[in-house]
């Protein structure tokens, strides 16, 4: 248990922790004192009294509250806690606070032990994109030395304060970037050449659009980042083509579309035809696409009647050989019947020669032309006589 005098001295060191001022503070120990021990025992009895030792007070800092004799002497009892702080432009390295405890051996002492300082606060060197940073080491109040690489602008956020400084908590004020062209919008129906993770352009950066199928360009093909860090043009868009009109229409027939349904002929629409029961299309090819406002390919759908259906290339090729086959057949057997014919003709007169009378020589394919003359010569003087002389010829009849 502590002593009257004890409990007398830690309750004027609270009542100092509690907010005295630091330059009346002896005086009001040395009326407690008074007061707690009477005047004759001022000067003694301080022998078995424990305290911890001054912390001190680190360079470039304060500490609060300032101890039991303000600056730097006094008693700090035990559960003492002293608190420390650095000045403008310095960082505290170590415990903000120490706590006065008992050790084991009785004796008193600070915790945490080392002490802590107070040392001046270093920028870090700002990583600033498309920039190089001349100096290497920043203190307070040092200002940045910045340059931005070819085609890229320097640009403070404070347009009235074209500086950067340290500040004394290590932070950089007003820091500074390198800007180029700001990276363009693009069309939802299009591309544009450049990197998806390219925010800033340098001066002089030309990029090309460009639009998917079915969607054309409105507006400027290329831009180019000019030297004011604006583009030469605003953005292109790329718009629609024009839908294709109706599909042909098809006597006896339909067509569906692909995608379903038939409300917009797009580019890139797929038209299948098809025929009634009982019809044909005239083509194996029953399909047409809508390309940029057009069908293709264009030509006029057909649908007629099953027998009526146009042959094939395959049926037409085996009906011209037909055609070839039955003509050269009926050639051949027309000769072979004008050769039976003259065949039959010859063995027939041959078998069956004709009747020409008495004395008449038989009429034969071997007679020369000159012969067959004179024997109708012959012919035709008989014939005369026998008209002069109804007898000529005759046999007398015997009486």
């Amino acid at each position: 248990m502590p002593s009257a005098g004890e409990r007398c001295i830690m309750e004027a060191a609270r009542a100092a922790d509690a907010g005295a001022p630091r330059d009346p503070w002896p005086v009001i120990l040395w009326l407690q004192l008074a007061l707690c021990f009477g005047p004759a025992q001022l000067t003694g009895g301080f022998e078995d009294l424990q305290a911890c030792a001054d912390p001190g007070v680190p360079q470039n800092g304060f500490r609060t509250p300032g101890g039991g004799g303000g600056g730097g002497s006094g008693l700090f009892l035990e559960n003492t806690v002293t608190r420390f702080h650095c000045q403008e432009g310095f960082k505290l390295r170590g415990a903000a606070k120490r706590l006065c405890v008992k050790h084991r051996n009785g004796s008193l002492g600070w915790v945490p032990g080392e002490e802590p300082a107070c040392l001046q606060e270093d920028c870090r060197v700002p990583q600033i994109e498309d920039a190089e940073i001349q100096n290497k080491t920043y203190r307070h109040g040092d200002q940045l030395v910045v340059t931005c690489r070819e085609g890229f602008k320097i640009r403070y956020p404070d347009l009235y304060n074209l500086a950067s400084s340290c500040r004394d908590d290590g932070t950089w004020d007003n820091l500074p970037i390198c800007q180029g062209c700001l990276r363009p919008l693009a069309s939802s129906n299009g591309y544009v050449n450049i990197s998806e993770f390219q925010t800033s352009f340098p001066v002089g950066t030309v990029i090309s659009y460009r639009c998917f199928p079915g969607f054309k360009l409105e507006g400027s093909e290329y831009l180019q980042c000019s030297p004011n860090l604006l583009w030469s043009a605003s953005p292109p868009r790329c718009l629609a083509l024009e839908v294709c009109p109706l599909p042909p229409m098809v006597n006896h027939g339909d067509f569906i579309c692909h995608p379903r349904p038939c409300e917009h002929f797009s580019h890139g629409t797929v038209v299948e035809f098809s025929c009634e029961p009982g019809y044909s299309l005239t083509s194996d090819y029953k399909y047409i696409t809508c390309q940029y406002g057009e069908w293709f390919p264009s030509y006029q759908v057909y649908c007629i009647k099953t027998e009526q259906a146009w042959p094939g290339a395959h049926q037409t090729l085996l009906t011209t050989w037909k055609i070839v086959a039955f003509t050269a057949t009926s050639v051949l057997l027309a000769l072979l019947l004008v050769i039976l014919a003259r065949v039959f003709q010859t063995k027939f007169k041959a078998h069956f020669p004709p009747s020409l009378g008495d004395g008449a020589q038989p009429l034969t394919l071997e007679h020369s032309s000159t012969d067959r003359t004179a024997e109708m010569k012959r012919l035709s003087g008989a014939g005369d006589m026998c008209a002069r002389d109804p007898t000529h010829g005759r046999r007398p009849v015997s009486r």
